[in-house]
């Protein structure tokens, strides 16, 4: 009732600008639908959405609707847990003194906290930047309120799911003789960190999304737009950046290679350049690039650990949270695709659970050589014959 009394209203506010406009005879678009019209996008007081032609989102949240605000009071809850989370990781994975401490500290308990470690502040960086783009004196689109919604969830669940990991190693007793006063104090945080998720959890739990939801702008429009507006305000150089931007959006939303048609194949080569980065900074760190043939077997093992993983946490997390509208209006992936991911989801979890096949931990690229290439045929063989089936 709530949603038809607020699109009855956002009518009768339109009426007088689509007769002005000629538009009289279509009042189906003011719940969603698109038009071309500029002059439709200043009157109604709309942001205008560009993917190629001008778009117009009309179900939006009024200014002063009490959902903006509950909605606005979750987000802060969920980052606040989520910045705990990540000075909590950072200090018991990190500092070297303290890790030897903790429970967690080998894997498969580590692995989790290795990639949500990076996937947690990633989910808080796209929150907060898209979060700019919601102005108090603005209706706010409603694919944006959902979509904002939809990135505190998975924070807090990347955030559960590794205390849930770290109290399963405390509950097992690992490590348990080098604990010490330092290992009953990590816990202790631990404690902190898990009861500040569950409260953000139960904020947002109250916040409900709006089931009228009308096509409106997605992350990489968001990002591109705050990008945009960001650069202007550089002074001297905000030509430059402007270019830069300029030239980024054209190469994202390139009609033909672009992220709408290759969502995957653009993951691919994000992931790819964060695992290259971590394989090197982990070299470096541990001091061994001493040799030809160790750089080459450093950066080989962690640069496909690093990629594979967060390849598979954009795919998961991007598909969760609608991060790119695809062009046809659905996402269906090739069986050769799906393989792929089969195979990228298998690295992580051989390398979690290595020790359970002490004959190959000397041997850990054949390792994952093997399961990867087992796990993307099974999920070639799987789909195939699936979409066979369903011809």
């Amino acid at each position: 009732m709530h949603c038809q009394r607020r699109l009855q209203n956002l009518n009768e506010q339109a009426k007088p600008v689509m007769r002005r406009l000629g538009f009289g005879v279509i009042w189906g678009s003011v719940t969603g639908r698109r038009w071309n019209a500029a002059q439709g996008v200043k009157d109604l007081g709309f942001e205008p959405i560009h993917r190629g032609d001008l778009m117009l989102e009309l179900t939006s949240l009024p200014v002063g609707d009490p959902d903006r605000l509950r909605a606005r009071n979750a987000l802060v809850a969920a980052l606040s847990a989520s910045s705990l989370f990540v000075v909590f990781a950072v200090i018991s994975t990190q500092d070297k003194d303290v890790r030897v401490h903790s429970p967690w500290q080998d894997d498969p308990f580590d692995v989790v906290v290795s990639f949500t470690m990076f996937l947690v502040p990633m989910l808080m960086a796209a929150l907060l930047v898209r979060a700019q783009l919601c102005r108090t004196a603005l209706p706010l689109p409603t694919r944006r309120f959902n979509d904002l919604l939809r990135c505190a969830r998975a924070a807090l669940a990347a955030v559960a799911l590794t205390t849930a990991t770290d109290w399963s190693a405390a509950v097992l007793g690992e490590h348990r003789s080098q604990w010490g006063p330092e290992g009953r104090a990590l816990l202790g945080m631990l404690g902190l960190v898990t009861f500040a998720t569950a409260a953000a959890a139960f904020v947002l739990r109250r916040v409900r999304p709006v089931e009228a939801e009308a096509p409106g702008p997605d992350w990489v429009e968001d990002v591109l737009l705050f990008a945009r507006l960001g650069s202007a305000r550089l002074g001297r150089f905000a030509p430059a950046a402007g270019w830069l931007v300029g030239r980024g959006a054209a190469a994202l939303l390139h009609p033909r290679l672009g992220i709408r048609r290759h969502p995957v194949g653009w993951a691919l080569l994000a992931a790819a350049a964060f695992g290259l980065s971590l394989a090197v900074a982990q070299g470096v760190g541990e001091h061994a690039f001493t040799t030809a043939g160790s750089t080459v077997r450093v950066v080989a093992t962690f640069g496909l650990i690093g990629t594979a993983g967060i390849f598979v946490l954009f795919v998961g997390a991007g598909r969760y949270l609608r991060a790119v509208a695809p062009v046809n209006g659905t996402i269906r992936h090739s069986p050769a695709i799906v393989a792929g991911i089969s195979a990228a989801v298998s690295v992580p979890v051989t390398v979690a659970f290595r020790s359970e096949l002490p004959w190959v931990t000397d041997n850990l690229l054949g390792l994952i050589a093997v399961v990867a290439t087992a796990s993307g045929v099974a999920a070639l063989v799987t789909t195939s014959l699936i979409g066979r089936h369903g011809r």
